[in-house]
Parts: structure tokens; sequence; C-alpha cells
């Protein structure tokens, strides 16, 4: 603190009570004690401030807080959207690890967060859920706070932000604006899918969202074809029941199936979630198959606009 000597009359005791010394002998002027430290309020506690819901952040995180809290606003550009903010209510001494029960237990709250947030299941658009919690020096600060933020994606393969301006919140409902409808599909003449793009139904293309798969709870499958497999016949059933056809399988000369893949990470906090699509194929292939609208309900017929 800078201090200000003025010159004054009065001797050494006047002179030496201006600037703040009280010496044996000098007598204090009124209102002052000469105590030095009594008067002194406290300093505030530091706290680290806990995100909000609808808040808007310029670049996206995938696992533990960051001290960078700068928010923006959400109709301008941006990278993740925070959908929901839980707190854990524990006294261990650091964050709870990946693969634990509690972190997973945060991230189903995260689910539900985010499906009322945005009117719907994520996982039915080009979307991804990460939560947040503190890292260890936050947690020692007393950060107990988890927060779970919507990241938008450009297309099929989640690996291009969109950062476009508008809040994802209600994207799931109404008109489900944020929803992966449907998409054209190239592969390679041997079941492997090259190229993915999203469109409009309304507009050509051979594939469409049937719905979401879920298995039950396991281990992680280890093994890739264990995985397909699972997948596979998860998906079929979906698609049959999108067709229409009251069994698991599908019975059609146009239509069949296809999954999108299991990640071991999400697979370890709890989200086994994948999506299911019917797809068009000639030839066991789906290259240069186009139709129009939606299949839902077709069964074995035809798909509109078919070539």
């Amino acid at each position: 603190m800078r201090r200000r000597v003025v010159p004054v009359t009065g001797g050494l005791c006047a002179t030496l009570v201006l600037i703040v010394t009280v010496l044996s002998g000098c007598g204090a002027p009124h209102g002052v004690d000469g105590d030095l430290t009594n008067d002194w309020p406290a300093l505030p506690t530091a706290t680290i401030v806990a995100p909000a819901v609808g808040d808007c952040y310029p670049n996206h995180v995938t696992d533990s807080w960051s001290a960078d809290v700068t928010t923006v606003p959400c109709d301008g550009d941006h990278e993740a959207e925070t959908v929901f903010v839980g707190a854990f209510s524990t006294n261990r001494s650091s964050p709870p690890a990946g693969g634990s029960q509690l972190r997973a237990d945060a991230y189903a709250q995260c689910q539900n967060g985010a499906g009322r947030y945005l009117g719907g299941d994520y996982h039915r658009g080009a979307l991804q859920l990460f939560m947040l919690q503190p890292t260890q020096g936050g947690w020692d600060g007393g950060a107990r706070w988890f927060r779970c933020d919507i990241v938008r994606f450009k297309g099929a393969y989640l690996d291009a932000v969109d950062r476009s301006a508008g809040s994802v919140r209600g994207g799931m409902a109404g008109s489900h604006p944020l929803e992966e409808t449907c998409k054209t599909i190239d592969d390679d003449g041997d079941g492997s899918i090259v190229d993915e793009q999203l469109t409009d139904c309304a507009n050509p293309h051979n594939a469409e969202l049937a719905g979401l798969f879920t298995p039950p709870v396991t281990a992680w499958p280890a093994g890739a074809d264990t995985r397909n497999r699972l997948g596979s016949q998860g998906c079929e059933a979906v698609v049959a029941r999108y067709l229409g056809f009251s069994g698991t399988t599908i019975d059609s000369p146009y239509l069949g199936w296809e999954h999108t893949d299991f990640a071991q990470r999400q697979w370890l906090i709890g989200d086994r979630t994948i999506q299911c699509f019917v797809i068009g194929f000639k030839n066991d292939s789906t290259n240069g198959v186009r139709f129009v609208g939606s299949v839902k309900g077709i069964r074995a017929g035809k798909p509109q606009g078919w070539s």
C-alpha cells in the first residue's frame, strides 16, 4: 500500500502518527487504538466457481477441467455447451478414476441431464457427450462439481467439430433438427464402409437411422469380431422392428442393416449405446444404391425412388 506522508507541525509524536506508527509515550489521536491488526477484515476464502448449465465454451475438453473457464455467447462460434452440472458427494482425496463406479454413476447423470436439455437422446445425432471433472489441483482447492458438455460434429465420422452458431438446447425435440436421419454410404465391395455423408431424407440416400441398441452390462469385449457380432445381432433386431417385421430378422431383397462401433472409453463409463441404420444394397454392396423418403414400415417392399 502506498503511504503519503504530509508535513505537519506538532513535533515528533504528530509526525510519527501520520506514518501509522505509535511510540510509547505519544498519545494516539482520537479513534486510533494503537492496535494495527484487530480492525482489518479477513480476506475471503478462495473459491472455484462452478460452471452453469447453458454456458458455451470456445474449445472443448474431453476429460478434466482446466483453469480456463472462459465462456462465449452460444449464438456465436463455440465448440462445447454445458447441458448438466452435478456434484460428487464424497470425502475422498482425489477425483474418481476412469473405470470407477463413482465416475460411471456421474456419467449416467450426465446422460439423463443431456436428454432433458436436448429433448431426446443425444446418441441419435452427430453429437458426443463429455464429462469433465476437476483436476487434482482443483479437487484440492475444494471443487467437487462435474460438468457435462455436448459437442456437435459436422459429419457421421465425428472427426470435425461444428463450431456453427446456435445452442443445442431442444435440438432433439419437435422436428429434431440435430438428429442424424439419413446418409449416403459407400463401401469397398467387401463389406467395409469407406465413406459416409449425412443428408436430408428427402434427398437420394441409401441409409436411414432406425434406432439405437444398448447391450446388457458386461465386461468390455476385447475382440473386434465379438463386438461386431454383438452390434450386428442387436441392430438387426432394431432394424427389423423399424421395417415392420414381427421377428428379429430381416427378409428383404433391397434392405439390410449397418451399425456404428462400440468405443472402449465409453463402454467403461457405462455408455454402450450404438446407432442402427437401414441400408440399401445390390449385390452385397451399397455403392450406387439410392432411394428417397423413409423406409419405416416398408417390410420387404421396394423403397420409393429406388435406383
